[in-house]
């Protein structure tokens, strides 16, 4: 994950995955933020990979650094089953 011009990117690569229908990403505000936390998107993917993938996603409105992440793998049996969370940081002062 990183901070780019546009947003914050995200990506990830799975090194195999079975019965995965997709992924879903998660955005929940930094500290003392009264927001609330905003699923982005669903992401698509092949049910089962033996040689894995490679995931990207662009969220256009971060908000304030120290934002996190969730990143959840969907199966289908209807697990919902976190994977991951990194938090945003700061962008560099110029």
């Amino acid at each position: 994950m990183r901070r780019v011009p546009d947003g914050v990117e995200i990506s990830w690569r799975t090194a195999s995955h079975r019965d995965l229908l997709a992924w879903g990403v998660v955005r929940e505000p930094g500290p003392g933020s009264a927001t609330l936390s905003v699923t982005l998107d669903l992401v698509p993917t092949t049910e089962s990979s033996d040689e894995g993938m490679s995931y990207f996603l662009l969220d256009r409105a971060p908000g304030a650094p120290g934002a996190s992440y969730r990143l959840y793998a969907l199966t289908s049996a209807g697990v919902r089953a976190e994977q991951e969370r990194c938090t945003v940081e700061a962008p560099p002062a110029e």
